[in-house]
């Protein structure tokens, strides 16, 4: 899934900050939620706008919030996301269900891309 997706969606928890380097490394849009969804819903942060040297930094809370664009809603329902990494507790390996550690906003983020 990682190879083929185009544009992810991945949680802001620092246990994924590696999983945010490489989606940018690897040339992938990045999709990262901003702090308790408070002011805008989104950071997009696009390789192709920033330079190799500010990868590191473009996938921490703080240089997605600097460096990224960001978006609302509405321009967030014109994104196709091909993958979505959300932490997890615990996952049905069949049916996919989870448990999550905090407030429900992985959930509130799958919900708004169905």
């Amino acid at each position: 899934y990682f190879k083929r997706a185009r544009v992810i969606k991945i949680n802001p928890s620092l246990a994924q900050e590696s999983l945010r380097y490489l989606s940018l490394a690897y040339n992938k849009v990045l999709l990262t939620p901003t702090p308790s969804l408070d002011s805008a819903l989104f950071y997009k942060l696009e390789p192709k706008f920033l330079r190799r040297s500010q990868l590191e930094w473009a996938a921490t809370k703080t240089g997605a919030a600097e460096l990224g664009t960001v978006i609302q809603l509405q321009a967030l329902k014109q994104i196709h996301v091909d993958l979505i990494i959300v932490a997890s507790v615990v996952v049905n390996p069949i049916t996919g269900a989870r448990i999550g550690k905090g407030k429900g906003y992985g959930d509130l983020e799958y919900a708004n891309d169905k």
